[in-house]
């Protein structure tokens, strides 16, 4: 569902998805080389990780969005003198 969605913090590139026998998925440690061969190393972890973070932020965002229409209705009510 995420694939090509998430990014490396350190190094930017696209982080891989793995899923194990024990049927939990993890994002997988990032392994990416730079040009003289330093590898990222940017742990991996299970992706309920993302999902709590992504559900987090999008109820944030609701919220904005629910504020600034809540905002914009009661501009256009206030009466006229």
């Amino acid at each position: 569902m995420l694939s090509k969605l998430l990014y490396c913090g350190k190094c930017k590139r696209t982080r891989s998805f793995i899923s194990k026998p024990n049927g939990k998925v993890y994002v997988q440690t990032c392994l990416m080389a730079d040009r003289v061969g330093n590898r990222c190393k940017n742990r991996g972890m299970t992706v309920e990780i993302i999902y709590a973070q992504l559900m987090f932020d999008l109820e944030q965002y609701e919220q904005q969005l629910l504020n600034s229409e809540l905002q914009s209705h009661q501009m256009i009510i206030l009466p006229f003198k």
